[in-house]
């Protein structure tokens, strides 16, 4: 009995070590699990005296980039001391998420992670791993085995052994981690096929501060069966076909970070570096790497100093991610680096790093360190650029090349570059779009400097200025007309904002001034004006602009541009203009019209999808479309939608217009052109009908009256119409018509004969006419009264005439007389022979 009470306690005590080693292992992973971003799931746990068994076990682990990582254990069997997997199957997926700033995951303390593992068994054996990775043919299957050793005792590390095989090859992994206060120990060896393979030394500070170690590539003899171990995990491996070999690598290291490794900002130490690949190697997210780096550099307050420098680096079949970042057309195929000392001491040092590619270049630089104020010169620095043919962002160049001599001053608050008077930038053609066509471009900076300011570890500011020139010979784009245009001004640059204040003009003798400002956030503003462009022997406007009207020249005159002001927001906002356009004395001939001395402003603006034209002084001294009229003043401006800008609305203040000696106005009032057809009525006030007997002169016709009256216009879609229109002479007057045309009628035809009596001298009372219009046709309907004192004794005369006219062939006959310029008249006979061409 009482042996059997015995085992009884015994047994709670080991349920109750069980219970407890339970408990504490759950909380540990859950700790783990917060860590690590774990998610752990199991089956078919047992507990039992040896220990807890798990028929599997699954866990599975989301980086912040999307990677998903998903580990499988079998027959897991956790005792006090150790931890056996019979088989652990590890798949990795990548994630192609790509991580924000503020979404960076914070990192695990290293101290931490290894606390962690602290009550983990002190032996961990996996008898079996299948490891499925992502590689260069999708996924690839690793199979081997592992075992962890750790103990309490701080002079004995964590131990980790791997094997792995694959294709008969056998590559062994050591890998021991010393924890003591304050620093940690990192010794890895492997081997391969029993060769001594890599061997890396390490040691960093509980703060990340203080890192130090050795790494060692040793030289290999048989490279064929390393690679036939490797093929499947190396970059573009599809270009092989020498075996490299011989390849051998030494490193060693001592820094020191103040802000922790991750800043990767050393403020003191050494770092040296022996490597000899004499055939190009396959550098896992860089491409083949091949040639020679032996260098030595001294690290003090930030400043490298150079004991020993011996680089040539060529670097081909660049990996596909690293040249992620890279448009298409810019990415190199090849790229060299030489460094090379200057002088003995090693204080200075030749830079040369070339690529080849679609974009061919050159960098060279003579730098000289110096350790006593801690700069850096680069001195006969130069960049070059060249391309036969080249695409970037929607712009194509031919045969382009860029020269950038420059000197450079570099501490370790900022650097400043001055550029050679040479910086220049030439192309044979520059393709915008596939209507936009600049050849024989080319742009120059004098005096190009810049300065980066990177004292603030969280905030870089650059700044460059310079004069720039910029001249093609030839530009064809659809607005313009082709030929040569030039820029030149100033740039101003820096990372809060672009400013550009530049002239542009042309063959044609069309200059504007242009001011660009950007601040890279907010919008893009333009700012323009012209100085007075006159109208002398040339018309600038018709040689510069495709659109400007063929049937408009003006002889004389000026106009100018000021106050122009284009907003472009980069919030997919509607732009806005505000524009003031001032022309004065402008005389020439629009179609078949002459005009004389014009004069007005335009004030444009363009804002919420608005368009607004205000006229506030339009002034005309004379027009001649036949006959003379003028002045003419108006006062209005135009509003519409920029969808539809032929349908908007036109007010007007002030509409006049002297017609001979008389007057004709508009009244104040809109026209809704969206709202055709529209109606607006024409006053007509004191105009002499002898002025206008005189512009539509007929033989043996003249006479007296003061006419008065209204047009109703009738605005449509396809032209003007007249209806119920009304002309009547304010008091008596007279017609007399006398002409051997007007007595025949009379002769040959009695009933005519008392009318062509009276007319030669008839005093009328009432002169009226009612006026329609429709489709080049003017009816009028004349009702005259009065007497010939000298027919019949002045007996009362009534008489009702219509009359019909085609005003556009009126008007016709008008232009071909002496009364217009020759250019009227052959355009007129120009038209008239097209018609008769089409008949």
């Amino acid at each position: 009995m009482k042996s059997f009470t015995k085992l009884l306690r015994i047994l709670l005590i080991v349920f109750l070590l069980l219970t407890l080693l339970i408990v504490y292992g759950v909380l540990k992973i859950q700790e783990v699990k917060h860590d690590l971003g774990l998610t752990v799931d199991w089956q078919n746990i047992q507990v039992g005296i040896k220990g807890i068994t798990f028929e599997k076990l699954t866990i599975d682990q989301q980086s912040s980039d999307g990677t998903l990582t998903t580990t499988t254990s079998q027959n897991v069997m956790l005792s006090f001391s150790t931890l056996t997997i019979k088989h652990l199957d590890v798949k990795v997926q990548l994630g192609d998420y790509i991580i924000k700033e503020k979404e960076k995951a914070s990192q695990i303390e290293l101290k931490r992670f290894l606390d962690n593992l602290n009550w983990a068994p002190h032996r961990i054996k996996i008898e079996k791993f299948d490891l499925s990775i992502p590689c260069s043919s999708s996924f690839c299957n690793l199979s081997g085995s592992a075992e962890l050793l750790q103990t309490s005792n701080a002079n004995k590390p964590i131990t980790l052994v791997a094997t792995v095989n694959e294709n008969l090859q056998l590559l062994y992994i050591k890998a021991e981690l010393y924890q003591k206060p304050e620093l940690f120990t990192l010794i890895l060896d492997t081997n391969f096929n029993k060769e001594p393979l890599i061997s890396l030394s390490t040691q960093i500070d509980e703060t990340l501060k203080h890192w130090q170690g050795s790494f060692n590539l040793y030289k290999i003899q048989n490279t064929s069966q390393l690679f036939s171990f490797m093929q499947y995990f190396l970059p573009n491996q599809k270009v092989f076909t020498n075996i490299p070999y011989e390849a051998k690598v030494d490193a060693n290291w001592q820094l020191y970070f103040p802000d922790g490794l991750m800043t990767l900002r050393a403020e003191k130490g050494e770092i040296s570096i022996d490597a000899s690949l004499p055939n190009p190697w396959p550098i896992i997210h860089l491409g083949h790497l091949q040639g020679l780096l032996q260098t030595k550099v001294l690290i003090d307050n930030s400043l490298p100093k150079v004991e020993k420098i011996n680089v040539d680096l060529t670097l081909t079949n660049l990996s596909s991610k690293l040249l992620t970042n890279i448009p298409q057309d810019l990415q190199p195929n090849v790229v060299n680096l030489i460094l090379q000392p200057l002088t003995a001491t090693n204080d200075a040092i030749e830079l040369s790093l070339t690529t080849e590619g679609k974009l061919n270049t050159l960098l060279y630089s003579k730098i000289f360190i110096n350790q006593k104020d801690t700069t850096i010169l680069l001195a006969d620095s130069n960049f070059q650029a060249n391309t036969n043919k080249l695409t970037w962002v929607g712009y194509s160049l031919q045969n382009a090349q860029l020269l950038l001599p420059f000197n450079a001053t570099i501490t370790p608050q900022k650097a400043d570059v001055t550029f050679s008077p040479d910086a220049s930038f030439k192309a044979q053609q520059l393709i915008i779009d596939r209507d936009t066509v600049a050849k024989n471009l080319q742009l120059t900076a004098k005096s190009l400097k810049a300065t980066i300011d990177y004292q603030d570890n969280n905030s870089m500011q650059w700044s460059l200025g310079t004069p720039i020139t910029l001249t093609t010979k030839t530009l064809a784009q659809p607005l313009l007309k082709t030929q040569s245009w030039s820029l030149t001004g100033r740039l101003d640059a820096s990372s809060k904002q672009t400013l550009l204040a530049a002239k542009i003009s042309n063959t044609a003798d069309f200059v504007a001034n242009l001011t660009l400002i950007t601040d890279y956030k907010k919008q893009l503003t333009i700012k323009g004006k012209t100085p007075d462009l006159f109208f002398r022997n040339t018309n600038i406007f018709a040689k510069t602009f495709k659109d400007w009207p063929e049937l408009l020249n003006i002889g004389t005159g000026k106009t100018s541009i000021s106050n122009m002001l284009l907003t472009i927001p980069f919030d997919n906002k509607t732009l806005s203009l505000e524009s003031k356009i001032n022309a004065s004395g402008l005389s020439g001939i629009f179609d078949r019209i002459e005009f004389r001395d014009l004069s007005c402003t335009v004030l444009i603006n363009v804002n919420n999808n608005k368009l607004e034209i205000a006229l506030p002084d339009l002034a005309l001294t004379e027009a001649n479309p036949g006959f003379d009229m003028g002045p003419l003043q108006f006062n209005g401006e135009y509003n519409a939608s920029i969808k539809k800008p032929l349908e908007g609305v036109l007010n007007w203040t002030k509409a006049e217009l002297t017609l001979f000696t008389g007057e004709v106005w508009l009244k104040p009032g809109a026209l809704d052109l969206a709202k055709l057809p529209q109606e607006i009525n024409v006053q007509i006030k004191n105009i002499q009908l002898k002025d206008i007997l005189k512009a539509y002169p007929t033989e043996g016709l003249n006479g007296e009256g003061d006419i008065d009256g209204y047009l109703p216009i009738i605005i449509t879609n396809t032209g003007l119409d007249i209806k119920e229109g009304k002309l009547a002479a304010r008091k008596a007057g007279y017609i007399k018509f006398n002409s051997p045309a007007i007595k025949a009628v009379g002769e040959n035809n009695p009933n005519m004969k008392l009318v062509t009596d009276a007319l030669e001298n008839f005093q009328y009372s009432v002169l009226s006419s009612q006026i329609s219009y429709d489709q080049g046709n003017a009816i009028l309907g004349l009702q005259i009264k009065g007497k010939n004192p000298d027919v019949k004794d002045g007996q009362a005369v009534n008489l009702n005439i219509s009359l019909q006219e085609n005003i556009p062939a009126l008007m016709t006959t008008l232009q071909l007389s002496d009364r217009v310029s020759d250019i009227i008249q052959k355009r007129v006979q120009k038209r008239l022979q097209q018609g008769a061409s089409k008949k």
